[in-house]
């Protein structure tokens, strides 16, 4: 056990020697850097142990692609950040930082949501577990596009079911899930659907205060419903 772990490091330590004995000086990184994001899955098998640093190595080297790299927000090459953004997921798919940036970026500065979608569902594919990843996916969608009431909803219910606190960085977003889920339904004018969710989230809820909360709002939901139906 003592040697496997002394030969990872090793692994580790040659894999950051090799990647600061190819970075590019500061003149040439912008024109170097789609060559150290090409073929991820290659670099991963190559890295080996060493795959989460090098992830770490390459987050650092994001700089020439990003709004640093071009010094204006709205002159960033989208396709060599959404490429880098890639290769980092593919080397640590835990080092979710780049992904949660590179969306961001895309729904809010060239306005592509469905950029910034196609991306948080390939992370979250790879990382299903990530709160970090899930409630940035439902902020973007819900603030910059009216069509995902569905992905919306499927995105809340498996934040639900997460195990431990529902923490975004500092925020507890534990009361947001059942805000979320009618929401996005009543936009789309599905109040019965918005119902369905509710009576689900209330029944996978364990807190007792959160299923008072959660069957209040549902008593509201449904009387409006049917003030509505009359």
């Amino acid at each position: 056990m003592v040697g496997q772990k002394v030969l990872a490091l090793f692994v580790a330590v040659v894999g950051l020697i090799v990647g600061s004995m190819t970075l590019p000086t500061p003149s040439k990184q912008r024109d170097d850097a789609p060559l150290l994001f090409s073929h991820p899955l290659l670099l991963r098998a190559l890295t080996g142990p060493s795959h989460t640093l090098m992830a770490d190595w390459l987050w650092l080297q994001l700089g020439s692609v990003d709004e640093t790299g071009a010094q204006d927000s709205y002159h960033v090459d989208l396709e060599a950040l959404i490429r880098a953004t890639r290769t980092i997921g593919a080397l640590d798919e835990r080092f979710t930082v780049p992904v949660l940036y590179t969306a961001t970026y895309l729904a809010t500065i060239p306005h592509d949501i469905e950029g910034a979608k196609e991306l948080l569902d390939e992370a979250i594919a790879r990382y299903p577990s990530s709160l970090n990843l899930i409630m940035t996916e439902v902020f973007l969608l819900a603030t910059y596009s009216n069509h995902y009431d569905g992905l919306i909803a499927k995105r809340v219910k498996q934040a639900a079911l997460l195990p431990g606190a529902r923490r975004y960085g500092k925020i507890n977003v534990e009361g947001w899930l059942e805000e979320f889920l009618v929401a996005a339904r009543v936009a789309q004018n599905r109040r019965a659907q918005a119902i369905e969710d509710l009576r689900w989230l209330l029944k996978v809820t364990t807190d007792p205060k959160r299923k008072k909360i959660i069957a209040m709002h549902l008593k509201e939901l449904e009387e409006a419903n049917t003030t509505n139906n009359n």
